[in-house]
């Protein structure tokens, strides 16, 4: 059982763990968000060594709270993060550095929560994209029409179809980083306060 407060919760083993959102972890939350907007915006993609990184420190800093149950609580949080945004990779809609963003995010504040904040920076991102494609209509001429072909094999045909958007230089480029960012403060704030947004 999860709840959107102060306390993470988790089951294991019919043991109920208490996950804290405390101090340290939204620090570490915070670096990693601004560390990956800045790298997003000046290279428009998050290295590696960055996401990486976070991940273990997000595994290790559950460990030391809880122990074994930490460790289960961050891997299913970094495996929901990824594969929340996996799909999207797939489609080359997105990078791969963006769906390792949102698993070093769960790593920190497991399965249940990280699905949060992804609605969240969904919403947000989408948003942004439409914003964006507004602006600068005339060089996004055609991708509404990539996206709703992508949709309707997916819904109707019920297949997963790689059908990557035209990759114009001078399109202006989308940071989804900024979008994840968003959308997580939107979540740590909300579980700080104790503000419950989304009936999950």
């Amino acid at each position: 059982m999860f709840s959107l407060s102060k306390n993470l919760l988790l089951i294991v083993n019919d043991r109920l763990i208490v996950h804290t959102m405390d101090i340290i972890t939204i620090i570490f939350i915070t670096i990693l968000l601004i560390s990956s907007v800045i790298m997003d915006v000046r290279t428009f993609r998050i290295p590696n060594i960055l996401t990486y990184s976070f991940i273990l420190l997000g595994i290790s800093y559950n460990i030391f709270q809880t122990g074994y149950e930490g460790f289960i609580f961050s891997v299913l949080g970094v495996l929901t993060g990824i594969g929340l945004l996996f799909f999207f990779y797939l489609l080359g809609w997105m990078g791969a550095g963006d769906a390792k963003l949102l698993g070093a995010i769960g790593a920190f504040i497991g399965a249940k929560d990280v699905i949060v904040a992804f609605i969240f920076s969904a919403l947000i991102g989408g948003i942004y994209a439409i914003i964006v494609m507004v602006l600068f209509r005339d060089k996004f001429r055609g991708t509404l029409s990539i996206l709703l072909q992508a949709a309707f094999n997916m819904i109707i045909e019920r297949k997963l179809s790689f059908i990557p958007l035209n990759n114009d230089q001078n399109r202006p480029k989308l940071c989804y980083g900024l979008a994840i960012a968003a959308g997580t403060g939107i979540f740590m704030i909300c579980a700080v306060t104790g503000i419950k947004v989304l009936p999950l």
